[in-house]
């Protein structure tokens, strides 16, 4: 197990006025707003919903990712109201599930005309939740996580103990605030007085890659899955030459995925994290770390413990793999309807533990290889494998974009969704040739697009219930 210490905090929600005359800037696709301009959006929001929402209400924010939708965010959180964002681009099933879950007393999808900029004093209360965020649904139902005030402060500083993000930092970010891993990317440019363009998410698009190149970034937040495309989409050298940082996270990055992530940005930090909605980050990579375990995520933030535990709950040694668990502030409140409560427990000297439901193992000096979702790793044909090492051959192979796997079931055997120029025949036979018959998927299937949940990720539970005749009906 592995353990650090306290970290001093600030509260997220103190007066945008308060941060200081740093270089915070925020700009989408259609504008942009001084450090100001974006105080003056916030504290407009904030009376808003005060008049109109009582402390601990749930307000649904569905705007287009972008200068409105944050200060929007932060607003409701200022007023001590429970902010619910749910991304533009959500299918309609996605958002009923969430408005019958979560009962709203307020859907915002349009900005209102604001008559009123009174400061109001913040309602903020470390142990009080602030945002309902819903996990990604990937591979079954989406359960709402509410997370507090108390625990994004400390996660926040504790991330920007670690990356660094500088005032004169420029950060891209087409990721959805409805995902921690976005979310987080408004705090921490507050935080450190960086500026930040939020695109509007969706598929990568030259249109995007322009603004990006226009923007001239220091600093990309991104998904590892976007890795192959960044590489044959980052053409421009103007796009990426100021380019410091790049961070992923959302799944596990293999060394292949990796290297592509660096093909896109060679002249990048590459620092692939672990977090996951429960908590919103748990570990960091650093440059020891890639020296030494260049496939791990890295340690532990300071302040978070992570535990290998075995069948029988002992803690297993180093090298050897088990079931994460994570402890610290980092840590969400609970489950919006509590439906899991073996998830969060209590030890016997009153520590609160996540079960992550992730496999892995502590390296040497505390470094942590995530090996994958506990139901992503299965046996094909008696031999053991998981999602992430078939994906990550089939992303190597040319001609294949993006893909997802499905693992095998009661129904099915394993399946791979691929999008690509080769034929599948093609993929099939270069995926026996690297991985082995025995690990290659029953099935390789050619698709136009792989659909994505709410946070950007591959909808395996989606493509798992589909039917060849089912795929074909909506390839039309």
């Amino acid at each position: 197990m592995l353990e650090s210490g306290t970290h001093p905090r600030t509260c997220i929600c103190r007066a945008p006025e308060d941060i200081g005359t740093n270089g915070f800037g925020l700009h989408d696709q259609r504008g942009s707003w001084t450090h100001s301009e974006f105080n003056i959006a916030v504290l407009s929001w904030h009376g808003w919903f005060a008049a109109r929402a009582r402390r601990g209400d749930r307000v649904v924010i569905c705007l287009e990712q972008g200068r409105d939708s944050s200060a929007a965010l932060l607003g409701a959180m200022r007023a001590g109201l429970i902010a619910v964002p749910v991304g533009v681009n959500s299918s309609p099933a996605h958002v009923q599930r969430v408005l019958t879950d979560c009962q709203p007393v307020l859907v915002v999808t349009k900005v209102p005309v604001f008559t009123n900029q009174t400061l109001l004093p913040v309602v903020c209360d470390a142990n009080a939740p602030c945002v309902l965020l819903y996990t990604s649904g990937s591979t079954g139902k989406a359960k709402g996580v509410l997370a507090g005030h108390g625990q994004i402060t400390f996660t926040i500083d504790a991330i920007h103990e670690r990356l660094g993000y500088a005032s004169g930092d420029r950060v891209w970010c087409r990721l959805s605030t409805s995902f921690t891993y976005g979310l987080y990317q408004l705090h921490l440019c507050i935080r450190a007085g960086s500026e930040l363009f939020i695109d509007t998410g969706g598929p990568i698009s030259a249109r995007g890659i322009a603004h990006m190149a226009k923007f001239q970034p220091t600093v990309v937040p991104m998904i590892p899955s976007d890795g192959p495309i960044w590489r044959a989409n980052v053409a421009s050298e103007t796009a990426r030459s100021n380019i410091r940082l790049v961070t992923t996270s959302g799944e596990p990055m293999g060394t292949r995925l990796l290297s592509a992530v660096r093909q896109a940005f060679p002249s990048a930090q590459v620092i692939p994290m672990y977090g996951m909605t429960e908590c919103i980050r748990i570990t960091i990579q650093d440059e020891e770390g890639m020296r030494r375990f260049p496939e791990s995520s890295g340690r532990p933030l300071r302040g978070v413990r992570v535990s290998v535990r075995d069948a029988n709950g002992d803690e297993c040694s180093v090298g050897e793999a088990g079931g994460l668990f994570v402890s610290g502030e980092n840590l969400a409140l609970a489950y919006w309807r509590d439906d899991e409560p073996d998830v969060f427990s209590e030890d016997e000297d009153g520590l609160r533990w996540l079960v992550t439901g992730d496999t892995g193992r502590l390296l040497g000096d505390g470094y942590v290889l995530v090996e994958g979702r506990n139901d992503d790793i299965f046996k094909s044909r008696g031999v053991r494998t998981s999602v992430g090492e078939i994906e990550q051959a089939a992303l190597s192979i040319v001609g294949v974009d993006a893909c997802a796997l499905v693992p095998p079931s009661d129904d099915h055997g394993a399946k791979l969704f691929y999008v690509g120029q080769s034929m599948s025949e093609t993929v099939e036979d270069a995926l026996i040739a690297d991985l082995g018959q025995e690990k290659c998927p029953a099935e390789v299937i050619k698709v136009s697009s792989i659909p994505k949940t709410a946070n950007g990720k591959a909808d395996r539970h989606r493509l798992g219930e589909l039917s060849s005749s089912a795929i074909n009906a909506w390839e039309a």
